[in-house]
Formats: structure tokens, sequence, C-alpha cells
């Protein structure tokens, strides 16, 4: 048990940037992941079967369209 928590231990001291472009980028690109997840279950749900291209484009515009627009309502949002 002793060498998990010394991994837990390693990963809880990974700092990561706290400025407010990376919390735009990391918030849409959130947004979008979990976005892209929803409505390829609806696709997967209505059809059967998820087509790589189709989760490929969906993935990728719902990441792009979360960038351009909760991220910078993430920045207005933050408090630095």
């Amino acid at each position: 048990m002793t060498a998990l928590s010394r991994t837990f231990k390693q990963f809880a001291s990974l700092q990561l940037p706290r400025g407010s472009a990376f919390r735009m980028v990391a918030g849409g690109t959130l947004w979008g992941l979990i976005l892209s997840g929803g409505l390829l279950t609806l696709s997967y749900y209505s059809c059967g079967v998820i087509c790589l291209g189709d989760a490929l484009v969906t993935t990728s515009l719902s990441v792009a369209a979360g960038i351009v627009t909760i991220g910078p309502v993430t920045f207005l949002g933050a408090k630095d």
C-alpha cells in the first residue's frame, strides 16, 4: 500500500499552469469532450454503431466550439 501512496503523492505534486489562457483552453476542451461523448452516445443509440470518421469530426468540432464559446466564459469568470 505504501508504494501506491507514493505513486499518488508524485501525481499530487504535479502543478499545472494556472494562467487565464490555460484555463480558457482547458475549460473549452473539457466541455467539448463531454459534448462529443453525449453526441456520440446519441448516435450509437439511434444507429447501433459509431463510424470512426463521424467520431473524429464530432469530437474535433465539439472541442473547437468549446474553446471558442465556453473558453472565454471560463476566462471571464476567473478571479486572478
